[in-house]
């Protein structure tokens, strides 16, 4: 089987509390990437928006740690992408060096406010700060897919108003399936579809149904409702993992995608299946990344 997931913060989690990658407490840890033929898995350099140190050198030490970890990982396809906007220590000549250093995807920011923009658990009414709209556009002259999890509503309609290109959302869900400030709205998601992004089904159970426990039918009413609104396209995985701290019930690890994808594959079909467990976000990667 192959996958291709759009977030997990694994590399983070690993490096702060110096845990190999064959430490089995990680949710994707080496031997249960060895159940797929091929995993094309983003690690996210997550950097807080309350944190003061630097941010580049943060962002140095993790990506050194991942690549020395997951150098014998053979059927491990590593893509970097990164989480908080203060990563960059506020300066935009920063993302041309994460670009250089293979960064994929950029969030502005995480659950606070950043040098360029607000998290919607903060205030959702709260857009792109003027640096946030120059950053924008760095990312699209660099090369970097900017990513609109956790950004605020009113965040995401500046991005879209900036963006020349395809923007998406590593990490996020159905807001009318489940009322959570991290999932998006339908009005968002028809966007994200019209603009040719990608949006990623994320397994932590508060945005699944807004309780501690769910289950592989909570997943997939999600799935459902974006296949409804048009997503067959756009739909993909971001499961979050080691970045939450439970999960639904019959996954442990990222093995258990295995499992998750007989489940769909019962339920919509194999086309569709394929298309959000690999097809979609591999054919957006090899054309815009």
């Amino acid at each position: 089987m192959r996958y291709f997931d759009l977030h997990c913060d694994t590399a983070t989690r690993a490096y702060e509390t110096e845990l190999s990658f064959s430490d089995e407490t990680l949710q994707v840890n080496k031997k249960a990437l060895a159940y797929f033929d091929e995993a094309f898995q983003t690690f996210a350099v997550f950097f807080n928006d309350e944190r003061t140190d630097s941010g580049m050198e943060f962002f140095f030490n993790v990506k050194e740690f991942l690549f020395k970890e997951i150098k014998d990982v053979k059927n491990l396809k590593p893509i970097l992408s990164c989480e908080g906007g203060n990563i960059t220590d506020g300066k935009l000549e920063n993302i041309q060096v994460l670009a250089e250093n293979d960064v994929k995807f950029f969030s502005l920011v995480w659950n606070g406010s950043s040098c360029f923009a607000t998290g919607g658990k903060t205030d959702q009414n709260a857009g792109l700060t003027s640096l946030g709209n120059d950053c924008v556009r760095e990312l699209e002259n660099s090369g970097i897919i900017p990513d609109v999890s956790h950004l605020s509503d009113a965040g995401f309609y500046d991005l879209e108003k900036i963006c020349n290109g395809p923007f998406v959302a590593t990490h996020s869900n159905s807001r009318s399936v489940c009322n959570n400030g991290r999932n998006l709205t339908d009005d968002q998601i028809k966007i994200l579809i019209e603009r040719s992004g990608l949006i990623g089904l994320n397994l932590f159970p508060p945005f699944l149904n807004q309780e501690k426990n769910a289950d592989f039918e909570d997943i997939l009413r999600h799935a459902e409702k974006i296949l409804d609104l048009g997503g067959e396209n756009v739909l993909a995985l971001g499961c979050d993992l080691d970045g939450v701290e439970t999960l639904p019930k019959g996954i442990k690890n990222v093995s258990d995608l295995v499992s998750l994808r007989e489940f769909f594959n019962e339920k919509l079909g194999e086309n569709l299946t394929n298309k959000i467990f690999y097809n979609n976000a591999k054919k957006f990667y090899d054309k815009y990344i």
